[in-house]
């Protein structure tokens, strides 16, 4: 056909261009346009007759094991035969890496097998036994990551290609665990942290395509998979765990880089277990008694449990430290026991038991440590206890405390006061140790004060206080007389010269507040000379 075209251009030259020029130009397009459509036809057809001949996709394999890539042989007719089979690697068009050659032998059961230098000694041949056909590679190296391309050769029908890319999966090298200082920690015990703090721990991977994904797991169970990847590549994961308490105490915590769902290629992994300074979670004052005695000793004791390591106990008075305590341990529970011999001056103080982690005897107040107070206070009759946080009353504490209101029971205290009014003079008297002594004085009032405290085993022991005074002239006198004992007084006496003065008619004034009464009277003397006895 393209000779009977050259010809036909020839055998017009001769003849006017002028003319003949057009016509020629339409032909020839037309004719090549018609050749053009033709082979289109014929090579729609030879890759509907190849439904293989086709891109294979993507194979994964991990560096060191063992890939197969794909290759279709399928014949165009049964009447054809395969010649030659080229495999290429990237862009290399040129130089094959892997080469069979039938051409000699007219079957592929005896044709010959060429190797390129990147496959010695052995590393590949090609299985034309499959279906389809694989050219194996084993073991794989990280530089075989590429795309290859398949070339069959027919001795009558048209070249087909397969294409597949192999994908070299490289596992993470390393794997550490940092913490909020950058110290190394993995494959450990850290610690101990304090109790109520943070804990920043950071995973970092180096190595691997693709590059691994970074997650953690505590006790076996997933708790973080985000992750960042560098620009130099290390993959890292940042871990916090927010105000540890003893439920994470000893808490493994495993940090995995994987890449690979494969049991040939296990993830790697680093851990860490976490230790913990913990505060007591409880303490309490162990005792029945409700009322102590005055002047009779009382062994008081107190427990706390919960410290890790086992708290040391200190007993307080009205926030002062007592001393001569004795401590026992067992295990993460600490004894302790006081003896005291109580006052009447102790009736209502504070008597606290504190329980302190030893390891946090420094820590201040401004750190962040948050604890538990509990206060068990023990009145007359019932026992009450209440749980509070510390920060709530914005104080941050490293210890804890029970607390014993102390009740003490003891005989009455009376103070007698007398005032003896005389216009602007008058006589101070008093009595000490069976001695009298007098003062005169210029002042328009004056008092006489005598007090008895009497301590007894017994609640139900009295006691009065008296004085004695000469009177040498009419006068007034004001008495006051103040009454503490615990429990509370049932009977008040006021006797002058032995006889009983009916308070609710002659006092001027009787103030009862809880185990105090203050009782005030006036007591007028009209006979001069007489020496006067007042009781209370």
């Amino acid at each position: 056909m393209f000779d009977s075209i050259k010809q036909f251009s020839l055998s017009s030259s001769s003849s006017s261009s002028s003319y003949q020029s057009p016509l020629m130009i339409a032909i020839l397009i037309a004719i090549i346009m018609i050749i053009d459509h033709q082979q289109l036809l014929i090579g729609i057809h030879a890759m509907a007759s190849n439904p293989y001949a086709s891109v294979y996709g993507e194979i994964k394999s991990l560096i060191g094991g063992r890939a197969e890539l794909p290759c279709n042989l399928t014949l165009p007719s049964p009447d054809d035969a395969i010649q030659l089979i080229f495999w290429h690697r990237g862009n290399n068009t040129r130089v094959p890496i892997y080469t069979v050659d039938g051409r000699a032998s007219q079957t592929l059961s005896n044709a010959t097998h060429f190797l390129s230098d990147i496959f010695q000694p052995n590393r590949a041949i090609y299985d034309l036994q499959s279906n389809p056909s694989v050219l194996r590679i084993d073991p794989v190296f990280e530089n075989d990551h590429n795309d290859y391309r398949c070339r069959v050769d027919f001795r009558w029908g048209r070249t087909i290609n397969s294409f597949v890319s192999l994908h070299v999966i490289v596992p993470p090298k390393k794997i550490t665990i940092r913490d909020q200082n950058g110290n190394y920690i993995q494959n450990s015990t850290i610690g101990p942290y304090d109790q109520n703090t943070d804990v920043i721990l950071t995973c970092e991977s180096n190595g691997g395509v693709p590059p691994p994904t970074l997650q953690w797991y505590k006790n076996g169970v997933m708790i973080d998979g985000s992750y960042v990847v560098g620009d130099n590549g290390i993959v890292s994961n940042e871990l916090i765990i927010y105000k540890i308490s003893s439920r994470d105490l000893y808490d493994k915590y495993v940090c995995q880089a994987g890449n690979y769902n494969s049991s040939s290629s296990m993830p790697i992994e680093a851990y860490v277990i976490l230790d913990i300074n913990l505060l007591p979670i409880d303490v309490r004052i162990m005792t029945n008694r409700t009322r102590l005695l005055a002047g009779r000793k009382i062994d008081i004791h107190c427990q706390t449990y919960g410290s890790k390591p086992a708290a040391i106990i200190r007993w307080y008075r009205n926030d002062k430290q007592l001393s001569n305590s004795i401590e026992t341990y067992e295990s993460n529970k600490t004894f302790s026991s006081i003896t005291l011999m109580p006052t009447v001056h102790d009736n209502g103080s504070l008597l606290q038991c504190r329980a302190y982690n030893p390891r946090l005897l420094q820590s201040s107040s401004s750190s962040s440590l948050s604890t538990m107070k509990n206060s068990s206070i023990i009145t007359s009759k019932t026992t009450t206890t209440t749980t509070k946080n510390a920060n709530n009353d914005g104080e941050n504490r490293n210890y804890i405390e029970s607390v014993w209101r102390l009740e003490v029971l003891f005989s009455p205290q009376v103070i007698l006061r007398i005032r003896k009014f005389n216009g602007d003079r008058h006589h101070y008297h008093n009595q000490q140790q069976q001695q009298q002594t007098s003062i005169s004085s210029t002042t328009t009032s004056s008092y006489y004060q005598q007090q008895q405290a009497i301590s007894s085993s017994s609640s139900s022991s009295s006691s009065s206080s008296s004085a004695t005074m000469i009177i040498n002239e009419q006068t007034s006198l004001m008495i006051e007389c103040l009454i503490n004992a615990n429990p509370s007084l049932v009977d008040v006496q006021i006797l002058h010269n032995s006889t009983i003065i009916q308070l609710n008619k002659q006092m001027d004034s009787h103030d009862m507040k809880p185990n105090k009464i203050e009782i005030k009277l006036t007591v007028e003397l009209l006979n001069r000379k007489q020496e006067k006895m007042i009781r209370s």
